[in-house]
Parts: C-alpha cells; sequence; structure tokens
C-alpha cells in the first residue's frame, strides 16, 4: 500500500440527508443525499461534479456540520478544515481590511502579532499577491484578488483539506485559469487535498486527480480524470460529456 492510500484526510459514509416540505398540510420528507460515500486521500485533489439540484451544495454542508445528515457519518482525519466560496466578495468582511481578514484566524488562535504579520507576508507570497493591498478593503480589489484572498484565508491556519465550492464560477476565463493554477500549484506545494466542487468538467479536468459524478444524490460513477471523461460508463456522465 502506497503513501496515498494510506493516509485518509476524509471519509463520507453512507450518507443520507434531506429536509421536510409541507404538502397538502402533511410534512414529507425529501431525500437529497441517498448513501453517498466516497474518501478523499492526502494531497488528493477530487472534483464533484453534477447539474444544480443534484445535492453539492447539501453536501458540502454535511461535511462541515451545517447540516446534520438523517444517517451515515463524515469523519475528518485533519483538523481545521476550511471552505472556498463561489462568491469572494460576499466571503470577504466589506468593513475589514485584507490585512484583518489574513490575520484574524491567527488571532483567534491567541498567537502572537509579530507571527501573525510574518505569517501574513508569507501567504501573500504564496497566494501572488502584494504587500499594498494588506491596508485595502474587498470592494477595492478585482475578482481575481478578491478570491486570491479568500484562498489566503482558508489556508492561514494551514489546513490539510479544503472544499472549494464553485471557486471559479464567478471569474472570467482567464481570471479561472490563473485562480485553478494557483489551487494545483499550492496542492502541490502544501501537499493539500481538496474537493472541488463545480458544473463544469473543464475546469475539474484541469485541476483534479479523481473525479465523483453526483446525479439525485447520489455518487454515479467515480474514477480517475481520464477514466471517467475519456471512458464514462454511467449514462447520467455520458449525457454530462455530452453536453461539454
Amino acid at each position: 500500500m502506497d503513501e496515498m492510500e494510506q493516509n485518509l484526510v476524509l471519509e463520507v459514509r453512507q450518507l443520507f440527508a434531506g429536509y421536510e416540505e409541507k404538502r397538502r398540510g402533511k410534512t414529507a420528507k425529501m431525500g437529497v443525499l441517498n448513501g453517498v460515500d466516497f474518501i478523499i486521500h492526502a494531497g488528493e485533489r477530487v472534483g464533484l461534479v453534477g447539474e444544480s439540484g443534484c445535492g453539492k451544495s447539501t453536501l458540502a454542508k454535511c461535511i462541515f456540520g451545517m447540516v446534520t445528515p438523517q444517517s451515515g457519518e463524515v469523519i475528518h482525519h485533519t483538523t481545521a478544515p476550511q471552505m472556498v466560496f463561489q462568491d469572494p466578495f460576499t466571503a470577504l468582511n466589506p468593513a475589514h481590511t485584507i490585512r484583518w481578514t489574513l490575520e484574524e484566524p491567527l488571532r483567534v488562535q491567541g498567537i502572537p502579532k509579530a507571527e501573525r504579520e510574518t505569517r501574513v507576508l508569507e501567504m501573500l507570497e504564496k497566494i501572488e499577491l502584494t504587500e499594498d493591498i494588506l491596508d485595502r478593503k474587498p470592494d477595492t480589489l478585482s475578482g481575481g484578488q478578491r478570491q486570491r484572498v479568500s484562498i489566503g484565508a482558508a489556508l492561514m491556519q494551514r489546513p490539510q483539506f479544503i472544499l472549494a465550492d464553485e471557486p471559479v464560477s464567478a471569474l472570467d476565463v482567464t481570471i479561472q485559469a490563473q485562480i485553478l493554477k494557483l489551487l494545483e500549484d499550492l496542492g502541490e506545494e502544501l501537499n493539500l487535498s481538496i474537493l472541488f466542487i463545480s458544473h463544469d468538467l473543464n475546469v475539474v479536468s484541469q485541476l483534479c486527480h479523481r473525479v465523483l459524478v453526483m446525479e439525485h444524490g447520489h455518487i454515479v460513477e467515480q474514477g480517475t480524470v481520464a477514466q471517467v471523461f475519456d471512458h464514462p460508463q454511467h449514462p447520467y456522465t455520458k449525457q454530462l460529456l455530452a453536453v461539454e
């Protein structure tokens, strides 16, 4: 067994989740996740694809404890997992500077100011931004700069696992490519595991090692990007690829 097989960062086991809906005066339970099952290894970048409404966002919320599943379990083998959101503008506090945003996770941990400042400068270098942005607020930055700050803020506590929920869908194609390259480089440099949620199969093919295909709350196919994209087995996967 190689190192990647030994080192798990996340296990999702037979996850069922849903919500209640009122119908004709009666409460009906609506399933969203129906037995979702997968693992992520250390340093692995895994794409989760599927059409809107298939359960991707509910799964993300279950992984971070924002939704309690009806059954099954989410097992984190690392501490302080983090999330990068689709819209960096709403994810960043508009009232605070970029310096505050990057320092705050460390301040909460009680890390001394001198070390906080050092780590902020180190992170700026990693996310390829310059010191002049530190005293600016989010509304003065471009969309690409804001997403770089969001990624940097997520990495300040040095997590081994992040979940990126459609992190490039709000950006134009050129900036998308830059952010994807940044995530790839950070993944390699930090041995970072990433669950990358997207509806864009082309984006997933650029970044990820493996892909999970979700339809109606089920993982209907999974494998390496080459296996799934070049030799799809499930009709739904074939349909998604045909649309692309």
